[in-house]
């Protein structure tokens, strides 16, 4: 039969159907005090006069699962009464947030390593054009000017050689001629293997240059290799291992920074640590340790020339250098020995 309660509130009686209908007599069941009780092989329903007001009932039995508990440090998640927390997994998952932590760290160091490595390789192809230009005008440069003396020379033999044959008389015959044109052909043949030299060493310094921007590509793909390796590596380990090898690379380049440099960043460089100043000063007490010495002018004029030329100073330093060093010869020329003097 269907049970209901009615109650002294002023919301009236509330019918209560369902799982309550009990098909067998009820044994022992009482009203007392006020505070109804069914009680039977179905659940317990009890309530009191108090919690009957309107629609508020106080419902209380087996269908309430104690086991149902909500854990709050879950997020809501709902925690039956066997259920535990493992210790261990709780270290284990906190030790890989703190790997994947670390890993995220060190691809962002790896990123900026690696973009230091490529401007580096970057700077150098400038750097070995810069160089290879300038080794290529000295011996353009070079070649000028030793064409051009051979070919000052091949004109003056060929003018010995007709004033030669002009002395006595053979001037017009063909022996002058056949003489010249030896001159000549020798002097062109001097003339085609400093050509030819020159062929092999601009050659050389195309081929050094090939070399050097390969190794810059080669560093450069390794390093985009590396790149597309860590997106998928999460092993903080290796990582570091990445990361070392990309700053054992920067030192490395680093310290390969002035292998191609030009003369003038050299000489720059030099400036810095031997002032070009001093080293002219110690060149003019050379000079004039050969200015007195005792072999003729004409060696002197060219063992100073030698020195000047050779010099680690300004081109402009060199030529007041050499300019003053014949002004000095001359006068020197110009002036009787004293030792001379006190003889006459």
């Amino acid at each position: 039969m269907a049970i209901t309660l009615q109650g002294s509130g002023s919301g009236g009686g509330i019918p209560l159907q369902g799982s309550f209908v009990q098909s067998t007599p009820v044994s022992g069941g009482s009203l007392q005090g006020g505070s109804p009780s069914l009680q039977g092989s179905s659940p317990t329903l009890q309530a009191h006069p108090a919690n009957l007001q309107g629609s508020s009932i106080n419902i209380q039995g087996s269908n309430v699962n104690p086991q149902n508990l909500v854990d709050p440090t879950q997020n809501g998640a709902v925690l039956g009464a066997s259920t535990t927390v493992d210790p261990a997994a709780q270290a284990a998952a906190a030790q890989a947030a703190a790997q994947a932590a670390q890993a995220a760290q060190l691809r962002g160091q790896i990123s900026t390593l690696a973009q230091q490595v490529k401007d580096i390789y970057n700077s150098r192809y400038g750097q070995v054009d810069a160089s290879a230009g300038e080794q290529a005008g000295k011996l353009n440069d070079r070649f000028g000017k030793e064409a051009g003396q051979l070919t000052d020379q091949i004109g003056q033999q060929n003018q010995a050689a007709g004033a030669a044959y002009a002395g006595n008389g053979t001037y017009d015959s063909s022996y002058r001629g056949n003489s010249q044109d030896t001159i000549t052909k020798a002097g062109n043949q001097q003339i085609d293997s400093l050509g030819q030299e020159l062929q092999d060493n601009l050659a050389t310094i195309a081929q050094w240059v090939q070399q050097q921007k390969a190794g810059f590509d080669a560093g450069k793909s390794g390093i985009d290799t590396i790149l597309g390796r860590i997106g998928s590596e999460t092993d903080p380990t290796a990582l570091t291992s990445l990361r070392n090898q990309i700053d054992n690379q920067i030192a490395t380049l680093q310290g390969q920074a002035a292998d191609n440099n030009t003369q003038a960043q050299n000489m720059s460089a030099l400036e810095q640590i031997a002032p070009s100043t001093a080293r002219t000063q110690q060149l003019k007490t050379t000079l004039q340790s050969i200015l007195g010495g005792n072999a003729d002018a004409s060696t002197k004029a060219a063992i100073a020339g030698q020195l000047i030329a050779s010099a680690d100073i300004p081109a402009q330093d060199q030529s007041k250098l050499l300019q003053g060093f014949h002004t000095d010869l001359a006068a020197a020329a110009s002036t009787p020995d004293q030792t001379q003097q006190q003889q006459q």
